[in-house]
């Protein structure tokens, strides 16, 4: 069932990946207990560490701006496409919300330059990803004509996913709001999308600790795995 096959597999992921994401959202940390050769993911959150201590003040121009800052492409820290950056400004909600020309949103301070970069390609992945991989899914079911393993289904790849873009939803948050040039809107909907991940986060941990309370160890070729027992 749905419900099995999430549970499943965010309690495989948590697994496997949670000692690479502690180590990342530690700024550098990010292999954790991980091997940098069988967990790419802990290769990413190194990187993803580095870009952010290009935002520490006592570091040197020629480390934020020369070597560390040139990594922020990977906490998705890039301006959007010229086709979106108007609309991304939010000026024309904030016209609308106010009621006159000076929009609540306008604001080009750095941070929030950022935040609104980020915030596009964060969105184009959250939409784009699951449904490219449902579609793929889908044709090569049909090319093959039988279903594919219940590892390759939803949501294994998009909680990856998740897991690289905590750390730039967090990094791009938080320098809005410590940022005084930002103005409050934009900071609120930082924390809303801070706030956003823990949400998700602890829906994640919820699945894995049900998985847990509801599965046993079984062994499958010599090695303990953790199954849920088939039902009577």
């Amino acid at each position: 069932s749905t419900a099995a096959s999430t549970g499943a597999s965010t309690g495989a992921s948590a697994g496997a990946s949670g000692g690479a994401g502690a180590g990342g959202g530690g700024g550098g940390g990010g292999g954790g207990s991980s091997n940098l050769g069988s967990d790419p993911l802990s290769l990413i959150f190194i990187v993803q560490g580095i870009s952010v201590t290009s935002k520490i003040s006592v570091m040197p121009a020629e480390y934020s701006t020369d070597f560390a800052g040139g990594f922020s492409m990977f906490n998705l820290q890039m301006a959007p496409p010229d086709w979106a950056k108007d609309g991304m400004t939010l000026g024309w909600a904030g016209r609308r919300l106010s009621g006159d020309s000076d929009s609540i949103f306008a604001d080009d301070s750095a941070a929030t330059r950022t935040l609104r970069g980020h915030f596009f390609y964060t969105l184009f992945l959250v939409i784009t990803v699951p449904l490219a991989h449902v579609a793929l899914l889908r044709l090569v079911e049909a090319c093959l004509k039988k279903p594919l393993p219940e590892m390759l289904h939803p949501p294994l790849l998009e909680i990856k996913i998740f897991q690289v873009l905590v750390m730039g939803i967090f990094d791009s948050g938080f320098a809005v709001l410590a940022s005084p040039e930002s103005r409050t809107a934009w900071k609120v909907i930082a924390a809303l999308e801070m706030l956003s991940v823990v949400a998700v986060t602890v829906w994640f941990m919820s699945k894995g600790l049900a998985f847990k309370r509801n599965s046993r160890w079984i062994p499958i070729a010599n090695v303990p795995t953790r199954r849920t027992p088939p039902k009577d």
